[in-house]
């Protein structure tokens, strides 16, 4: 299963893609997730089946550069949202240092799991 949202429109500031791998829903953002891209990813996760929602979904941000406090409040969101429909919530994919830190100083490091790279988050 692979679905885009969104366009690979260089002026869109974000491109989602989802696909199985290990098991589990990896859903890859290449962009910033900012205060217009944020409602672009949590439409991306509502369209996820019940069964996809029920296990561990992985949120690849490696190729997310940028994101805000509208793209952190996405994230949260989108984790709330799974964890209510049963699932284990979402673990995070993330090597940008500037990304990282946004995470460490907002706590959310403590309350998702957080990766460098996929490999190490589908194992």
């Amino acid at each position: 299963m692979q679905v885009e949202q969104g366009t690979t429109d260089p002026a869109d500031p974000l491109v989602l893609t989802r696909r199985c791998e290990g098991g589990r829903v990896v859903v890859s953002a290449s962009g910033e997730v900012e205060i217009a891209s944020a409602p672009v990813l949590r439409a991306h996760f509502s369209s996820l089946s019940q069964e996809d929602a029920s296990g561990c979904v992985v949120l690849d941000l490696s190729h997310v550069p940028f994101i805000d406090s509208s793209g952190l409040g996405a994230i949260i969101n989108v984790h709330k949202t799974l964890r209510t429909a049963g699932g284990q919530g979402l673990t995070l994919v993330v090597s940008d240092q500037s990304v990282r830190r946004m995470l460490e100083i907002t706590g959310i490091d403590r309350v998702l799991a957080v990766h460098d790279t996929l490999d190490q988050a589908l194992v």
